[in-house]
Parts: C-alpha cells; structure tokens; sequence
C-alpha cells in the first residue's frame, strides 16, 4: 500500500499558520526530506543546508520535489593558481 508523500507534522502547522497570514514570515525548517505540497505555492522557507538556512521560495515547479533539493549543501572549492608561489617569496 502507498503511504504517500512525507511532511514533518510541525512543518504542517506552520505552512497552516502561514497561510492565515497575510503577509507571512519565512518558515524556518531542518526537514529536509519534506514533500513540497500544493499549499505551499508561494510561501518563502529557510532551508538548513547543514551549516545555515539558505532562502526557498516555493514555485509551481518545484510540487512534489523535497525541499533539500534546493538547498546546496556542498560549496565548491575555488583554487588559486601561483597562490602558493607567491607566498614562498
């Protein structure tokens, strides 16, 4: 049998919270492996990458993907050439 699509409970409450709102706070989330639902459609997430929450604004793409697709959690490594050479002299 299907379970259907996983969403932290608490994460529930506040997207519900959010929507009576008029002008919602971004919701602050660590659940990364949320289903993106249709009610989420325009609401603003701070999603934790593990080292700090990155901005998520919910698109109509975006239904049915997790939320920790969007939020990078590897940063890639930028190499100098001659950096080293420079500091030997």
């Amino acid at each position: 049998m299907w379970k259907g699509p996983y969403v932290a409970l608490d994460l529930i409450a506040q997207v519900r919270k959010a929507l009576a709102m008029a002008n919602p706070a971004p919701i602050k989330t660590m659940s990364r492996a949320s289903v993106i639902l249709p009610d989420f459609l325009g609401l603003e997430f701070l999603v934790h990458n593990g080292k700090d929450y990155k901005s998520v604004k919910v698109l109509e793409t975006m239904i049915g993907k997790k939320l920790g697709e969007f939020s990078i959690t590897k940063v890639k490594a930028i190499y100098k050439p001659g950096l080293k050479q420079a500091k030997r002299k």
